[in-house]
């Protein structure tokens, strides 16, 4: 693959590129075929709950920083399946006030005792819950296949199919 890529013209980054292997990174998720499992990668998982620790104390942040963790939380939902429950208090916090004013990026948030319940939940349980089993194992005529399809479109990156189950990244 890497060959055609020259003889096209395609560039290619050499440290984006792994495989073939069991266990690859893609769009920031550990896909583990092994396993059958989607995870944040370690290195990832101690960023987040480096944040998740740093935002358990805090009282007050702008717009800009809870539309950040938001952002941060909800990417690591593909692979915490309950986290979503959990992001609803700091997505009601971000969409409260209606005022122009409360829509510039610097506006100051007061972060009530529903988001840090929130917080505590996400701090508790991201390790925990890290680590999706996604992939089927098999059924009893013993197949095994998973297709994985992948496009460079911004709706979405990553696919799996197997049989009539499918998901998406």
């Amino acid at each position: 693959m890497t060959e055609l890529c020259f003889v096209l013209g395609v560039p290619l980054a050499k440290e984006k590129s792994e495989g073939p292997s069991t266990s690859i990174t893609f769009l920031g998720i550990q896909l583990d075929t092994e396993s059958g499992t989607l995870a944040l990668p370690p290195a990832k998982l101690q960023r987040v709950r480096d944040l998740l620790n740093e935002w358990s104390d805090k009282k007050v942040c702008s717009r800009r920083e809870l539309e950040s963790l938001i952002g941060v939380l909800n990417h690591a939902c593909k692979v915490v399946r309950p986290g979503r429950s959990f992001l609803r208090q700091l997505i009601d916090l971000l969409a409260g006030s209606r005022d122009t004013f409360a829509r510039r990026p610097h506006h100051s948030i007061r972060l009530n005792r529903a988001f840090r319940s929130d917080i505590a939940w996400w701090r508790s349980f991201i390790v925990e819950w890290n680590g999706v089993g996604f992939f089927p194992r098999g059924n009893a005529d013993g197949e095994h296949r998973v297709s994985f399809v992948t496009d460079a479109s911004g709706a979405w990156g990553c696919g799996a199919r197997w049989k009539t189950h499918w998901f998406q990244l």
